[in-house]
């Protein structure tokens, strides 16, 4: 009297089935969905970097180890690796503006488009004084 039936038997298979087809796929999108969560985590720190980087290179704009420093430290602040960054800035002149590109190449945990890395630009722009 306490066994089951056919029909819950067949049913309970039923959803093991759908179970099996329907995980792959929520995975995936869990896997999308981290991915993206870190790509604009990194693209926030990037913009950051790229601002602390023009702040200073308005002040010493032919410094570029300093330029360079500025974004660095504000990436390792962010929890960004600065080895997968790299920084370009140009501009001289008093009163001309000067602007700094800060390049990420932040690895996919999932890669599920096709790629392991997604590159992350960010750009600041400040006038020399």
């Amino acid at each position: 009297m306490g066994g089951r039936s056919s029909a819950q038997a067949e049913h309970a298979g039923q959803n093991l089935v759908e179970l099996a087809l329907l995980l792959p796929l929520l995975v995936a999108v869990l896997g999308l969905i981290l991915d993206m969560g870190r790509g604009v985590q990194a693209y926030i720190v990037a913009h950051h970097a790229a601002r602390e980087a023009v702040r200073y290179a308005a002040i010493r704009p032919t410094d570029v180890n300093g330029i360079r420093t500025a974004a660095t430290n504000e990436l390792q602040r962010g929890g960004l690796q600065p080895a997968n960054a790299t920084v370009s800035a140009s501009g001289s002149g008093i009163g001309n503006p000067v602007r700094v590109t800060v390049s990420y190449r932040l690895p996919l945990v999932f890669g599920l488009l096709g790629s392991s890395q997604l590159t992350i630009r960010a750009t600041a722009e400040a006038v020399i004084f």
